[in-house]
C-alpha cells in the first residue's frame, strides 16, 4: 500500500503545495528515469523544480509529455500529475485528473504527495511508467 506524505516530517502539505521542511535540501537535484510500458522508451528528468506529467500543447509544454504514447486515447489529462523534489527524494501528486493516477496499483488521493522510490510503477490514465533514480 502506498503512503501519503501529508504528515511526513520531511515535507509539509498546505494549500496544495509541498515545500522542503529543511531549506538545506532545496538545492539538491537528482535524475528520475521513467521507462514507458515495456522499457523500450526512457524519459529522463532532472528533478530541480516542480515538473508536470501529462499531454503537452504548443502553449504549454510539459516536462513529461505522454502524447507520443497515445495519451489522449488512454485517458491522460493535460496536466495529470506533478513531480515535486523534496529532501528525501521526489513526490508524485495527482492533480485531480479525470482518470486518476495509480502508484503500485493503489489509487492516489488527489493533491496528496506520495514519495517515489526506484522500482515503483505509476499508471497515468492507461500509460504505465516504471521509476528509477540515478
Amino acid at each position: 500500500m502506498v503512503q501519503s506524505l501529508q504528515n511526513s516530517e520531511s515535507v509539509r502539505y498546505a494549500t496544495g503545495q509541498l515545500a522542503c521542511a529543511d531549506a538545506k535540501y532545496q538545492h539538491l537535484c537528482t535524475t528520475l528515469c521513467f521507462a514507458v510500458w515495456d522499457n523500450s522508451v526512457k524519459i529522463d528528468l532532472l528533478l530541480n523544480q516542480e515538473s508536470f506529467i501529462g499531454r503537452s500543447s504548443k502553449e504549454e509544454p510539459l516536462a513529461v509529455d505522454l502524447t507520443p504514447f497515445n495519451a489522449h486515447v488512454l485517458g491522460v489529462s493535460r496536466k495529470h500529475a506533478m513531480l515535486k523534489p523534496v529532501a528525501n527524494g521526489c513526490c508524485l501528486i495527482d492533480l485531480k485528473s479525470t482518470n486518476g493516477t495509480l502508484l503500485n496499483g493503489d489509487p492516489l488521493v488527489p493533491h496528496q504527495a506520495y514519495l517515489l522510490k526506484s522500482g515503483d510503477e505509476i499508471q497515468i490514465g492507461g500509460v504505465y511508467l516504471h521509476v528509477s533514480f540515478y
